[in-house]
């Protein structure tokens, strides 16, 4: 498996890390022993910040281009479409998503109870 520089990677944990893939709009989990794709997790569009929680139950993935619905030289799509965080449940592959959060997401960083947008 190949994973590009400048893909969003998730911190390694037990093995399994979690890689962006925003032509897909998922998560992929990637087994590092093995290097194969244990599942795929549909989340928003565009992803590619990523923080894993304290408790590793959960993955938060951001969508990067968040509030620019015109996506040249892709085709728009609907801003009312538009959600600008996923929240994972590791252990489910279940995702409910955060609407309205901000603009250009660059990072994200969990902390205590807390996850942090920059």
């Amino acid at each position: 498996m190949r994973i590009r520089v400048g893909d969003a990677i998730a911190p390694a944990f037990e093995g399994v890390l979690a890689e962006a893939s925003p032509t897909e709009a998922a998560i992929a989990e990637v087994d590092l022993n093995s290097r194969s794709v244990l599942r795929r997790i549909a989340v928003v569009e565009d992803p590619m910040a990523m923080a894993l929680s304290t408790d590793k139950s959960t993955l938060f993935v951001a969508m990067h281009r968040s509030g620019h619905v015109d996506r040249t030289p892709f085709e728009a799509y609907d801003e009312a479409e538009e959600h600008d965080i996923s929240i994972v449940n590791l252990a489910d592959g279940s995702a409910e998503t955060i609407r309205s959060v901000g603009t250009t997401i660059n990072g994200l960083l969990y902390d205590e109870d807390r996850l942090l947008v920059a």
